[in-house]
């Protein structure tokens, strides 16, 4: 039967892919292992010419010389042929090698063989798990979660399996990883082979070490042990300036490339044994690993050394030794002892956060079980007891255990730290800076909104984290977060200052958005990109893509999760997202204000007088703006929502699987898929994340627009007809015209509102200071239906304003334009001049309005401007009932680019108003 099986060519001279192969049915172990030594004794000369080529190519690259190695390996392809056990070496170099030319090219064909690094699950596997930039740990879960599922080839199943945990002692997964190794090539049916038998426990444990030793040619043994004996790592990792604790850990994640040696073999044994304890439904020890457990841990220790500091790291231990272990290698350490049954019993606060600080992934390894049994019987305190909820969380999130921690830290700052969250960081970081970074990562918007005892305002909680951000920025200069930091702040000096200024743009903060998707979803994300390259993603129901447990259970669900987290957050976030601007709306009373204020004015006007005057008309006019108004609330009360339980008849829908969103959806997997194939950042792949949002959105901006163009014909159209029977003839062209100029307001009205629910023509916003200045001039007569200025315009009117600029702008002219109506003579000229001015690599623009003041009132206006511009502007956010102009230049003191406000009473019965921007050129 074996000598029909469908081998590839022993040494063959294309790369063969796991679909390429053709698998008979597992055999036995045994049976499995007699086929392949018969192989292996059959080209005994051309392997153990072999096997010293290869080793000698590996000395190359141990003491360094990448490019030589480069070559020597090469030269091996020549000579044996393609395997998967030089892809091991390539990929090691790719990640190893920064150099250009020869090699990086050489390289880049090599994974081109293979079908591109992005389109092989094998070589994928291989090129992550080497990859710092890419989490080892949800890499290895994204491909666990294909395991079983039939998803890949059996064979790629097999090799991405062996790459996490190659000691996995069961008979069934022995025999068919061998077959599949074998039918990649001869030269990875000897590294099976021979690892299995000689460096690995289930060598002895499954008898495979007695079968080789009796059946493989002794010369190839030979060749192996004297070979493949021993390597150094020193030379085969750069040593990191920065993090050199983590070297042991990065060599780690590479160590599947040199498995042949006993020495990577038998380490790599004990950090799987301990890292996978999570995991044994898919990796089963073996039975014989007290041996090496108890052989890499020789020299005792306890949980008190580990929490003492340490002189230096090293890649090189091939035994435990605490004053130069890595911070990987101290994990498992702490996990050994737990697996001892020891505590922490005998450890202080300040020596938990230190040992903490000194290892890594321990909420990972350990279920809340494992973490509650190292603090029995523990003395606590606030500290102590925030390290057990924060590790139990980490080890299986829940909403309960979220809650027990933001009651714990709410309690710590309160009672510990004065009340500031910034002083509990800094403690952290006296232990050490991966306890900050953990802090920092623990505290979203989303954490901190719900520590009602400390925060009690949405602008408090905004306030924490920009300085949560800020300290962290500044303390390890880092730019990205001291910008996130700046940003918030901005942003919220813009919100207080702007007070109830109304915003008629529906809008979504694409930087706080972008900001939570880093936080919150990146690695998610990149997990669920990864899988999609192997397993094709789909779209089922939006119950079961929000359902945790069946994306679990279906991987190919991932990425529509993802996506719909996204959308959800989008839609739903009460700070930045759609829902923060229907809030504005509503609360602030703008619906109702700009919709029915005009309308009642109107029909209350002077001009109508005799018209109202006949009860019967005044009825019907009252009770057609009663129906009119009361549609207008019942929009804002029930339809202009996120929908909800509480609010079902909610017109923007969080969901992605809906017959109207579904084709928008499809488009995102196949777009965020592809550009993740294309070996685009993840980071660039998570800002394609918000257009699709505003895409899937869209769909139920349309019918909201639809909704108001009905709601016009229903309710915002009066009918002559129905009014004239209630006058005499001679009062019909009065109430026909009435009609005509009434309609004509509501039909302005309505189509202004369903320019409010379409999508910004850019993300971040741009206007030319002219239409901004319609915008405001426009929305001031509304309010006050006497101002009708005359425009007179001057000066450059094309210079654009973007981003923040743009709302800064627009609440300048909105304040001084507000002032011009309010003292002005209300249908007098009113000039509106700009002047630009480029000095060095500055642009300053000018902006000035010049109004006729009301006769009467020179010497009040003064008095009054005079005050505004001289009085404290400290609390000018929060005090009302004033004019604006205190608002305008606190907005100047705090934006850089405002660099003057003037207000100026002229002897010639003139008052002008002048701000004065200055931005960079280009």
């Amino acid at each position: 039967m074996f000598s029909k099986r469908p081998h590839t060519d022993k040494f063959p001279k294309q790369p063969v892919t796991s679909a390429g192969v053709v698998r008979l049915a597992d055999v036995s172990l045994s049976h499995e292992l007699s086929a392949q030594i018969a192989r292996l004794n059959s080209e005994k000369s051309k392997l153990c010419d072999f096997i010293q080529k290869f080793g000698n190519a590996n000395r190359l690259a141990e003491t360094g010389r990448s490019n030589e190695a480069l070559g020597a390996y090469i030269q091996i392809i020549a000579e044996f042929g393609y395997s998967n056990w030089l892809l091991r070496k390539f990929v090691f170099l790719n990640n190893r090698t920064r150099d250009g030319g020869s090699i990086a090219s050489t390289i880049e064909t090599y994974f081109s063989a293979h079908s591109g690094k992005r389109m092989n699950p094998i070589t994928m596997a291989l090129y992550d798990m080497m990859d710092d930039t890419v989490s080892y740990w949800g890499m290895r879960r994204s491909f666990s979660a294909v395991f079983g599922q039939q998803k890949i080839s059996q064979t790629s199943e097999d090799i991405v399996k062996f790459f996490f945990y190659p000691h996995n002692a069961q008979a069934g997964v022995l025999s068919s990883t061998i077959q599949s190794f074998s039918l990649l090539s001869l030269a990875d049916t000897l590294f099976i082979v021979c690892f299995y038998a000689f460096n690995s426990p289930v060598g002895t444990e499954f008898g495979i070490t007695e079968i080789v030793e009796q059946y493989l040619d002794p010369e190839i043994i030979k060749f192996w042990s004297d070979t493949f004996g021993k390597i150094n790592t020193l030379n085969l990792i750069e040593v990191s300036r920065d993090e050199p604790e983590h070297d042991d850990f990065r060599f780690y994640r590479r160590s599947c490339a040199w498995l042949e040696y006993g020495n990577i073999a038998s380490k790599r044994f004990v950090f799987d044994y301990y890292s996978s304890m999570r995991s044994q439904e898919l990796f089963r020890t073996s039975l014989h690993a007290t041996e090496r457990l108890n052989e890499f841990f020789a020299e005792p220790f306890d949980m008190k050394l580990l929490a003492s500091s340490y002189s230096s790291t090293s890649v090189e231990q091939t035994t435990f030794h605490h004053a130069s272990a890595g911070m990987f290698a101290r994990s498992i350490a702490l996990l050994h002892l737990a697996r001892l049954g020891n505590t922490f019993a005998d450890l202080r606060s300040h020596q938990l956060l230190k040992l903490l600080n000194q290892t890594r992934d321990i909420a990972m390894f350990l279920d809340p079980d494992a973490i509650s049994a190292l603090f029995y019987e523990y003395p606590h305190d606030r500290m102590s007891k925030y390290l057990e909820l924060i590790l139990k969380h980490d080890s299986q999130p829940s909403n309960i255990g979220e809650h027990a921690v933001r009651r714990v830290v709410q309690d710590l700052i309160i009672e510990n730290y004065d009340s500031d969250i910034v002083k509990l960081a800094d403690s952290f970081n006296d232990q050490g800076r991966h306890l900050a970074e953990h802090f920092l990562s623990t505290c979203t918007e989303n954490f901190l909104v719900q520590l009602y005892q400390l925060y009690h305002q949405a602008k408090d909680v905004v306030e924490a984290k920009a300085s949560l951000l800020e300290w962290y920025g500044k303390k390890f200069d880092d730019r990205v977060t001291t910008e996130r930091a700046h940003s918030l702040r901005l942003d919220l000096k813009l919100q207080d200052i702007r007070g109830d200024f109304n915003e008629n743009r529906i809008y979504v903060d694409p930087v706080r958005f972008g900001q939570w998707v880093e936080d919150k979803l990146i690695d998610d994300l990149r997990e669920a990109c990864r899988i999609a390259l192997v397993v094709p993603q789909v779209i089922t129901t939006n119950e079961e893509i929000a359902d945790p447990l069946k994306v679990r259970q279906d991987v190919s669900l991932r990425l529509a999760s993802v996506i719909l987290r996204a959308f959800t957050e989008f839609c739903t976030n009460k700070f930045y997202g759609i829902d923060s601007y229907i809030g504005r709306r509503i609360r602030h009373g703008t619906l109702r204000g700009y919709m029915v204020s005009e309308v009642s004015a109107f029909i209350d006007g002077p001009e109508f007088k005799d018209l109202r005057s006949v009860v019967a008309f005044r009825d019907a006019t009252d009770q057609w703006l009663e129906r009119y108004a009361n549609a207008i609330d019942h929009f804002g009360l029930e339809r202009l929502h996120v929908k909800s339980r509480s609010k079902p008849s909610g017109a923007i829908m969080a969901e992605i699987a809906s017959i109207d969103k579904r084709n928008t959806t499809q488009a995102a997997l196949t777009d965020l898929t592809e550009k993740y194939r294309a070996d685009a950042s993840i980071s660039s792949i998570a800002k394609v994340l918000i257009d699709y949002s505003w895409l899937l959105v869209e769909k139920d901006l349309e019918n909201l627009r639809a909704y108001v163009d009905r709601m016009r014909a229903d309710v915002g159209v009066i009918n002559p007809s129905d009014l004239t029977p209630l006058l005499d003839t001679s009062k019909h062209p009065l109430a026909r015209d009435f009609c005509h100029r009434l309609n004509a307001i509501t039909l302005q009205k309505f189509k202004d509102a369903t320019r409010w629910f379409s999508k910004p023509s850019n993300a971040i916003p741009s206007a030319p200071i002219s239409l901004l200045f319609d915008a405001v001039v426009r929305e001031i007569m509304e309010q006050e239906p006497k101002f009708k200025p005359k425009i007179v315009r001057s000066g450059d009117t094309t210079v654009i304003f973007m981003g923040s600029r743009y709302h800064y702008v627009y609440d300048v002219l909105e304040v001084l334009v507000a002032n011009v109506a309010e003292h002005g003579v209300a249908d007098g000229d009113l000039i509106f001049d700009i002047v630009t001015a480029d000095i060095k690599r500055e642009r300053k623009i000018v902006l000035t309005l010049t109004s006729l003041i009301k006769p009467g009132e020179i010497e009040f206006v003064r008095a009054q401007l005079q005050h505004a511009m001289e009085a404290d502007i400290d609390n000018a956010m929060v005090e009302e009932g004033f004019s604006g102009i205190r608002k305008v230049r606190k907005l100047a003191q705090e934006v850089d680019e405002i660099t003057n406000i003037e207000a100026l009473v002229h002897h010639d019965d003139r008052v002008t108003f002048r701000a004065t921007f200055t931005t960079a050129i280009g």
